[in-house]
Parts: structure tokens; C-alpha cells; sequence
């Protein structure tokens, strides 16, 4: 927390995520947005420290969100996006939640648009995003730098 407000400054709409540690010792500490609530699929900060405690990267992906656009009407129920998501789950794959939030691919861009999403969680940690409009599934979350140890496959 003291590295983020020294630095680049920890948003006031951010909350403590995960914590995850790699086989090569180093420690991952997620933070991600709320609005209104909800998890932004969108944003996050990812500080990765050593067994020193030395940040060794920052990953800081951090969204203003503008409002609503669009409809707001929910298309898709619950019970349909956990279909769409088991259909490409391995075998004895485990789901330990599901909730509403808004997901997009960022792009490079001034204003872009994200749409809500059933968001899937599995016992691994994985996260499936269903489009709660088409009941697509959307593509993989990848954001500008390397992979960290919470993005999903």
C-alpha cells in the first residue's frame, strides 16, 4: 500500500485483490477497481515484490469511467452463462462464483466502451467472461505488459 501512495498513488476507488506466490519466491499482490459496487473486469494493479520485500515490477492498468451508454437491460440470466462457461471447462472443474461486471480488451484509446459480463470464477482461479447481452464468451484477458500470475488462460 505505501509503495502505491509514494509513487504513482493508490486510487480511492481501488481494494486489496489477490495474493499469490510464484515457485521463484517472489510475491504478487493484486488491487482491483470498484464502481458502483462491482468488480471492474478492466482495471487492475498488480505489485510483484521479492522475499526482501522489493518491488520488483509494477503492472498498472487503471480505468475513468465515464458512466453508462447503451442499454442497460441484461439479456442473458445467470443459469446461461454458466452453461456457455461449462462448455469449455475441463472435466471436474470446480465453479466457485459467478457475478455481473463489465469486461472489454483495452485498447489505445481516449474512450472505449466495456460490456457487461457474467464473470465465471473456477477453483483455480480462472475467471470466464460471458457477454450478458449476446452470450458470447469473450476473448482471454490481456493487458499492455508481460502475463502475471492472475491472468487468465
Amino acid at each position: 500500500d505505501q509503495f502505491l501512495e509514494d509513487t504513482v498513488g493508490r486510487p480511492r476507488d481501488s481494494i486489496a485483490g489477490k495474493t499469490a506466490a510464484s515457485p521463484d519466491g517472489t510475491w504478487a499482490v493484486e488491487y482491483i477497481q470498484r464502481w458502483h459496487g462491482k468488480e471492474l473486469e478492466v482495471s487492475s494493479i498488480v505489485v510483484v515484490v521479492d522475499q526482501s520485500g522489493s518491488i520488483i515490477e509494477l503492472d498498472y492498468y487503471w480505468v475513468e469511467v465515464m458512466g453508462y451508454a447503451g442499454e442497460s437491460l441484461l439479456s442473458i440470466p445467470a443459469t446461461a452463462a454458466l452453461t456457455v462457461a461449462a462448455e469449455k471447462m475441463p472435466a471436474g472443474a470446480t465453479i466457485t462464483g459467478i457475478y455481473i461486471s463489465w469486461y472489454g480488451m483495452p485498447v489505445l484509446a481516449d474512450q472505449w466502451r466495456a460490456s457487461p459480463v457474467w464473470v465465471v470464477e473456477t477453483e483455480g482461479g480462472s475467471k470466464d467472461y460471458v457477454n450478458a447481452q449476446t452470450g458470447e464468451l469473450e476473448g482471454e484477458r490481456q493487458f499492455p505488459g508481460r502475463k502475471t500470475l492472475f491472468d487468465v488462460e
